[in-house]
């Protein structure tokens, strides 16, 4: 059917279309994109959360993967920090729920919105290494953070008055004086707002509400840990948190700061019944008591409440992103990762990079992240180049680099991820890989693991 649309209209709307395209193209290359309308995501959509909803093809354009932070403005300069969700096919559209639109003083409707992926180190300008900063409200996590165990919720817009970034640790302070340290977790969209768990908040004697709580970042000493013996009375069950992170014991504030500890370092335990290596992590709990799972408490010949654990600190830790290596664990051969994966019932990362390119260095960056080293820890990992690699890259069938493959221990693989990976897939794949391996060896139970 011939086009009977006037001529000049048809080049007027062909012209705003190589604009628009040009414009798209510009904002893809600065990683910058402008949205024209905000939409009410349907009710399904509100169990993420916190979370703007955008096509797969923005997440794309804005070089992004499902789960980033992105940085979202509106035309007075209001902005906030939150996750992305694919939802909708719209290219133009933003789906955010009432409590992202009251945040950024919107309605729904025809309004343009400019979104850019986030950077960390851009917020951390306000204030200096230590200083207090007062928050004034307290609320209650919604049901999908608290899977992160003893955290911190906290908005984008707060980490950048404490200065630090996500995953540091922070010292609160109640008016009545008690205290909690815990590592941070972007959550939530006001600056001068904390979300924390019932059992942190009866620690620090204060319900969620208004409240005024003076918080300053930790910290970590840079000398030499106290490398005597140190006697612990009490080992306690550690939250669900700290189950299948691998050989981890939880130390309060109070005894990190006494032993001049830092989380990551390692320490050896030792009972009348035998001894373990472990690694230190922050759990503000009880003073003098130590928390690690059962497999620990049974290989030291214990069980939890009364107990005498002897512990001495044995080297600094690797809490440097700069320290890549040491923290991540990688196997330098393929054979000794799929034995230790084989005796202890792990799936097997394969990550295969080419040394220089910039996707492979930045999925290592991503990889780098405090809270995903914890779930890096429940799979054994082998990395290997696969430019000067051609026997393995042609074994796992290696087109495009970086490739990153979970495994079965016996080299079978269950899925992989290729290009820009986000820590959220990486962990969704590690927690996907571990629960098929655990089903493929029933003899490794739930409790065998706590």
């Amino acid at each position: 059917m011939k086009d009977s649309t006037p001529m000049i209209p048809r080049l007027t709307r062909l012209a705003a279309a190589m604009g628009m395209a040009l414009l798209l193209q510009a904002a893809a290359l600065a990683n910058d994109m402008t949205f024209d309308q905000v939409r009410r995501p349907p009710v399904a959509f509100l169990e993420h959360g916190d979370v703007i909803g955008i096509s797969e093809r923005a997440h794309r354009s804005l070089g992004i993967s499902e789960g980033d932070l992105v940085e979202v403005t509106t035309p007075l300069g209001t902005s906030i920090v939150v996750p992305t969700r694919i939802h909708g096919d719209l290219e133009d559209a933003v789906f955010a729920r009432k409590t992202i639109r009251d945040s950024l003083n919107i309605e729904d409707g025809r309004i343009a919105l400019r979104v850019r992926p986030y950077r960390q180190a851009e917020s951390a300008t306000e204030a200096s290494p230590g200083q207090q900063v007062t928050f004034t409200r307290v609320r209650r996590p919604p049901e999908a953070f608290l899977q992160y165990g003893d955290v911190v919720g906290i908005a984008a817009a707060g980490l950048g008055r404490l200065g630090i970034e996500e995953g540091q640790t922070i010292l609160l302070q109640a008016p009545n004086g008690n205290t909690l340290a815990a590592r941070t977790k972007i959550h939530g969209t006001e600056g001068d707002t904390l979300f924390l768990k019932k059992t942190m908040r009866d620690q620090l004697g204060i319900e969620d509400g208004s409240i005024t709580l003076a918080v300053s970042s930790v910290q970590w000493p840079s000398a030499d840990p106290v490398t005597e013996t140190q006697p612990f009375r009490r080992v306690g069950r550690p939250p669900a948190s700290f189950l299948e992170l691998g050989d981890v014991v939880g130390m309060s504030y109070e005894d990190m700061v006494r032993s001049n500890a830092r989380p990551g370092d390692e320490a050896t335990l030792t009972t009348s019944g035998g001894s373990l290596d472990a690694t230190i992590e922050i759990l503000d709990r009880e003073p003098g008591t130590l928390f690690m799972k059962l497999t620990m408490r049974r290989q030291l010949g214990i069980s939890d409440g009364s107990a005498n654990v002897d512990l001495r600190i044995t080297g600094r830790g690797s809490v440097s992103a700069s320290d890549q290596e040491d923290a991540l664990y990688w196997y330098r051969r393929l054979d000794t990762a799929q034995a230790r994966a084989r005796e202890e019932a792990r799936p097997l990362m394969v990550f295969a990079y080419r040394d220089g390119h910039s996707d492979s260095a930045a999925v290592l960056s991503t990889m780098e992240d405090s809270w995903l080293r914890r779930d890096l820890m429940k799979a054994r990992k082998f990395r290997f180049d696969a430019g000067e690699n051609d026997l393995l890259s042609r074994q796992y069938n290696i087109n495009r680099v970086p490739t990153l493959l979970f495994l079965y221990p016996d080299g079978r693989e269950i899925g992989r991820f290729e290009g820009q990976i986000s820590a959220d897939r990486i962990r969704a794949g590690i927690t996907h890989s571990e629960r098929l391996v655990r089903e493929a060896n029933p003899g490794v139970r739930d409790s065998d693991l706590e």
